[in-house]
């Protein structure tokens, strides 16, 4: 089974890591079409072509995170800017996806499904756990988020979130608070370094 250690009680605080539409979902503008320039003195054309952000590149970026009914449940406007590697997995698939092909200065708003987020909520990370093997003195609270040393061969430790307490189980749930939830990202992409 499972063995509980407590940790300081806190809300649950996630930092998303954001994410993107479905390619039905969203629709991205295309990269910008060469431009040609005359030049009056050499009558010669140039191209200009607009930088998009690709796979590899190090972004910036500002977000705001909100599930469907609105609430913010996370934003870079309240410290910084995120400054990431594009492609590489640092964010959610979703977000990742959403930021390909922007350019400099360009916002755009995208929902982003489970799948391409945190996944689909779990059943089976959902534990029953007897009071017994929680340590003497712990005292638990619903809400509270603790960790718990998985009884496998590697040593896992998740944190989880106290669902349920009563005098002889609590009820804990090792999802990602995100999990299962399709997510709203405003998104302006800074700069492409």
């Amino acid at each position: 089974m499972a063995k509980a250690k407590e940790t300081e009680t806190k809300k649950s605080k996630t930092t998303a890591k954001p994410a993107a539409k479905s390619e039905s979902e969203t629709k991205t503008k295309p990269a910008a079409k060469a431009k040609a320039e005359t030049k009056t003195a050499s009558k010669k054309c140039a191209s200009k072509s607009k930088i998009t952000a690709k796979a590899g590149d190090t972004i910036k970026i500002n977000y705001t995170g909100s599930y469907d009914d609105g609430v913010i449940f996370n934003s870079s406007y309240s410290v910084e800017p995120l400054e990431f590697i594009l492609g590489q997995g640092s964010v959610i698939k979703g977000f990742d996806n959403a930021i390909e092909g922007m350019a400099p200065g360009e916002k755009k708003t995208v929902v982003i499904e489970p799948k391409d987020a945190y996944g689909e909520h779990k059943k089976g990370l959902v534990f029953v756990l007897d009071r017994t093997e929680v340590p003497e003195g712990v005292e638990l609270k619903v809400g509270q988020v603790m960790q718990m040393s998985m009884d496998d061969n590697e040593g896992r430790v998740i944190n989880v979130l106290v669902m349920d307490v009563n005098s002889s189980t609590l009820t804990v749930d090792g999802n990602h608070p995100l999990a299962g939830k399709r997510l709203s990202f405003d998104i302006k992409l800074l700069e492409i370094a």
